[in-house]
């Protein structure tokens, strides 16, 4: 129990008031400062506890404190429990472990053991569990509280059973447990504990149980104990939820005095900066940087730089800071086999699994793996490649001596003899081999960086990392039975798998730089000037990812039964508008919210919501420069064919554009090069791109072609070159009254994915499939409107789909079913076009027949421009993915279908000789769309594919018609690309222009 002169206090305040400061200062009153006086401060994570830590010593007047009081709850606990840090289990440690028992699992989670996204996605699940403090018996509780289909809840609970019973008798300790184990010593005395004079507790706006179960242990053995809180800013009820949950919490364990801390900051109006890409928005804000310390008197320590997911600003925050040479200090993550060290592991397993090869002792070569004269290893490699592969690695051994005997004594011979000697290994001893091979054979530069220095940290923490990685390995394939007499192969195979998702953390800069931190580690830090960059939607709020075990409906109802609380789509919402507000809320003097136009592959960005709000929050006290940079305010600033694309990037949004700017676009897609492009002498001269080099690298890569921009091509090459060339954006509908047309698709979809091979009630499933694609998206009054309008027309649909193939014996059988190289099924037409795609859904017959499904949300002209579409042969996709689905699933077509979701009806063209088996529509007892002879229906297949050879060859030569010719076929085609269209801009011309 507490003691009865125990004093908990917990302090509120919003942001800016001083929580942490007054905790500081509670911590040298109170004698952090001096070792062994008892003041501990638990933080939320190592980098807050050093932030603090670096506070605290630069107002210090000693030499230094007793760095143990400020701390972590794992590490807290850890060292209670005795428990150094190269103790806790590793991920692959854990991944391993899962493999070794899956013979033991029930019967269908067996198999999918060996899969490492399954062992993935199972120990995320675990580790899940483990923060919410539950055991096996409280796991099956759980199971048999939410029944999921087929028992699969129940077996994978048995399966996470199994597992933790397994680690405790392995004596595996895991970073996320610790907290429960320390709490559960403390409460039993089998630990013994002297509790602190005052315990701190900052930065916390949620507890996870173990974490609480350790404070509530601490705080019952402590004099006095202060915890803060932010204060629920009414301005922000999202945010505010998640405040007062915690708060409730704490108030249930502690019962704590509240004392609220006055003031606080209202954050600046922000300038809202944006850039073409990335690189453009990291380059804006390093010259921001440097502005503000030529103008204003900033250092480039007063500034901090936010991400909610610094992982791919990595590289160009790098990049962009070294070159501006502005110092910055930051904490990143990278995978390990993406590093230098972590390429040359990965090239020696290679070699252990495949054996010497030609091919292999190049890349051993080529990616620093020796020492070794690189003129001689290039003529070495330059001489073989040109003679036949040679059939064994004898074979190889005289080839290379041919060139140069010493280089093959030296250098060839011992990849062989290591190739050779790997094949007897076993178990642990493989690995071993590898380490030790590896570390020899490494470029010593790489080598000798087994430690982080200042200008390689990335290269010297990846050492570190493999180093660790390779020796739980060897430890865990020694003491599990299943892999002691594995073969390499088998062992080998393993490795390479937990090498490949191995994650490297280090540390980048030094000194008193811009600080570089993602929302989460940066919500303690104070700076004057604040830049919260990358918010875009992809990225800002993060996508919420429930798992693939406890799925939302499973949190939903484990919540409403109030056992336990897990984190659910609501926490998570929540969690994510909190943690930006407080990233925003940093900056006392400046705020900056950055965000680029486009994607590094083109694609274009849309804004985070987040920043969306606070635009329409600021009105007009924000200030916008949203343009893209200096370079290109002109048309006399391409110097360049590379500068092309970046210019039009910045000069893509639909609702800026002038019509100087209209005319100037229209003359850059007409023509380019090295100068300055002159207006065409009409605009509607075809477009030739053929020599234009952005065109040509973007060509390259080329390899396949998906049917919808196939399809784009055949209805307008213009439209063709906007979107998928230039990716200009389109105009967006306004989302005060509709859904944007991709979250009302992705509703749609799941509604129907659902309904259909469950027969499940559409008024049922709709309104969760509108939550889902809505996700962290402000519900507007048309988004009830549109949801009812639609839930009428899928249920007269999915009656019209139910009854068609009770009639006609269909049954569904794969719904989103994708081709093409990246999902491993391939596809070739017309000679060898290369297609990719997605079927909305395919339907088997029970003689072996394939139906294919295509859900359309209807455009203009409804069911009889669908119609027109299909019978003119503007539809291009139906026949490509009726190509597609005979070739991989190899059984016949029968046909297509349009299923017309906004009028609930079905559209499309069949085999019309099947309608004697009774599988299609005869259309002399009922009407059908489109229907063919089985001639006319394979010469239709033919066609299509033709046409789309026609159309892939057109873009390779870089030739884009002026097609259709007439303002009005434009205009009922709804196209998004009007205002620069050449056809509308021609219209315009004959009618004597306008006035700009």
């Amino acid at each position: 129990m507490r003691r009865e002169s125990s004093r908990v206090v917990l302090l509120t305040g919003r942001t800016g008031s001083g929580k942490t400061r007054r905790i500081a200062d509670l911590f040298r009153s109170r004698g952090g400062e001096t070792p062994g006086r008892g003041a501990l401060v638990l933080l939320p994570d190592r980098g807050a506890a050093r932030e603090l830590r670096l506070q605290l010593l630069h107002q210090s007047t000693i030499d230094g404190f007793f760095d143990s009081g400020i701390t972590t709850f794992e590490d807290f606990a850890a060292s209670l429990l005795g428990v150094g840090r190269e103790e806790t289990a590793a991920p692959e440690e854990e991944s391993l472990l899962l493999l070794a028992l899956a013979p033991e699992w029930p019967g269908p989670l067996a198999a999918r053991a060996s899969s490492p996204r399954f062992r993935g996605a199972f120990l995320r699940w675990a580790s899940e569990l483990r923060a919410l403090g539950l055991g096996g018996e409280e796991i099956r509780a759980l199971a048999g509280a939410l029944p999921g289909p087929e028992g699969r809840l129940g077996l994978l609970a048995e399966a996470a059973d199994r597992l933790r019973r397994a680690e405790e008798e392995r004596g595996l300790l895991f970073r996320e447990d610790l907290p429960r184990r320390a709490a559960r010593a403390i409460e039993n005395g089998s630990l013994r504990f002297s509790p602190p004079d005052v315990l701190l507790v900052d930065g916390f706006h949620h507890l996870t149980p173990v974490r609480l179960d350790l404070l509530a242990a601490i705080a019952r053995r402590t004099p006095e104990v202060f915890l803060t809180l932010p204060a629920a800013d009414p301005r922000d009820p999202w945010a505010g939820r998640m405040i007062e949950r915690t708060h409730s919490a704490l108030m249930e364990t502690l019962a704590p005095i509240e004392e609220e801390i006055p003031g606080g900051d209202d954050p600046p109006p922000p300038v809202f900066l944006g850039g073409a890409d990335r690189r453009e928005e990291i380059e804006r804000i390093a010259r921001e940087i440097l502005r503000l310390a030529r103008e204003e008197e900033k250092k480039p320590g007063d500034a901090l730089l936010l991400f909610r997911d610094v992982a791919p600003y990595r590289s160009v925050v790098e990049d962009v800071f070294d070159h501006y040479r502005i110092p910055f200090r930051g904490r990143f993550q990278t995978g390990a086999a993406s590093t230098p060290p972590g390429r040359s592991l990965l090239d020696c397993v290679r070699l252990a699994r495949e054996g010497a090869t030609r091919a292999s002792v190049d890349s051993w070569l080529k990616n620093r793996m020796f020492d070794v004269d690189p003129d001689l290893a290039d003529r070495a490699v330059a001489g073989w490649r040109a003679t036949p592969e040679p059939r064994d690695e004898e074979a190889l051994l005289v080839e290379v001596a041919a060139f140069d005997r010493g280089f093959a004594t030296e250098r060839v011979e011992p990849l062989v003899r290591f190739a050779r000697e790997m094949r007897e290994a076993r178990g642990g001893e493989a690995i071993r081999a590898l380490r030790e091979a590896w570390l020899e054979w490494i470029d010593p530069s790489l080598r000798e960086s087994a430690f982080p220095v200042r200008d390689r940290p990335l290269v010297g923490a990846s050492v570190v990392r493999l180093v660790d990685l390779l020796d739980r390995l060897e430890r865990s394939f020694g003491r599990e039975a299943r892999f002691r007499e594995a073969p390499a192969a088998e062992i080998l195979e393993r490795a390479r798998e937990e090498i490949a998702r191995a994650r490297v953390s280090y540390a980048a800069g030094n000194g008193a730089g811009v600080r570089v931190d993602d929302f989460r580690h940066g919500q303690n830090l104070r700076a004057p000037v604040v830049f919260v960059a990358g918010l875009e939607a992809s990225l800002c709020p993060r996508p919420y990812d429930p798992g693939a075990f406890w799925n939302e409906g499973d949190r939903e109802r484990l919540n409403a039964s109030g056992q336990h609380r897990v984190p659910d789509r609501a926490f998570h919402a929540d969690e994510e508008r909190f943690l930006f507000r407080r990233a925003c809320e940093r900056g006392t003097e400046l705020l900056y919210l950055t965000a680029p136009g486009f994607q590094p592959g083109g694609k274009a960005c849309a804004e985070s919501l987040f920043r969306q709000e606070m635009r329409s929050e600021w009105a007009e006290r924000a200030r916008e420069d949203l343009g893209g940079t200096e370079r290109f305010a002109s048309e006399r600033a391409i110097v360049a064919a590379r500068d092309l694309f970046p210019f039009l990037a910045s000069r893509a949004d639909p609702a800026e554009r002038d019509l100087k700017g209209i005319a100037l676009a229209a003359a850059l897609l007409a023509r380019s090069g090295n100068e300055p492009p002159d207006p065409p002498r009409s605009f509607l001269e075809p477009v030739s791109m053929s020599a234009v080099r952005p065109f040509r690298a973007w060509l390259r890569r080329r390899a396949e072609w998906s049917v919808t921009e196939l399809e784009d091509f055949q209805a307008c090459p213009f439209r063709y070159l906007a979107k998928h060339v230039f990716r200009l954006r389109e105009t967006e509908e306004s989302a005060e009254y509709a859904l944007p047309v991709v979250s009302e698709g992705e509703a749609i979809h799941r509604a129907l994915e659902a309904a259909v091979p469950n027969d499940c009630d559409v008024k049922e499933i709709l309104p969760r499939c509108f939550e889902e694609a809505r996700g962290a998206f402000p519900e507007r009054i048309g988004h009830r409107l549109a949801e009812e309008e639609l839930r009428e027309n899928l249920i007269a649909l999915l009656d019209e789909d139910a009854a068609f193939r009770r009639e006609h014996g269909w049954m569904p059988d794969a719904f989103e079913f994708r081709f093409g190289r990246a999902e491993k099924r391939p596809v070739e037409i017309a000679g060898g076009l290369r297609i990719r795609g997605r079927i909305d859904r395919l339907d088997r017959s029970l003689g072996g027949r394939v139906l294919v499904v295509d859900y359309k949300r209807s455009g203009r002209g409804g069911r009889a421009e669908l119609e027109r579409g299909l019978r003119e042969e503007r539809n291009l996709a139906l026949p490509l993915y009726v190509l597609a689905a005979a070739e991989r699933t190899g059984m016949r077509p029968a046909g297509a279908f349009l299923l017309s979701v906004r009028e609930g009806r079905r559209v499309g063209f069949y085999d019309l000789s099947l309608a004697g088996e009774g599988i299609v529509p005869d259309p002399k007892k009922a009407r059908a769309s489109a229907a063919l002879e089985e001639e006319d229906f394979a010469e239709r297949l033919r066609r299509a594919a033709a046409v789309a050879r026609e159309a892939a060859e057109s873009v390779r030569k870089g030739s884009f018609p002026v097609e259709p010719a007439d303002e009005k076929v434009c205009d009922s085609l709804g196209c998004p690309y009007g205002d620069l269209c050449r056809v509308v801009l021609a219209a315009r011309e004959e009618e004597g222009g306008e006035e700009e």
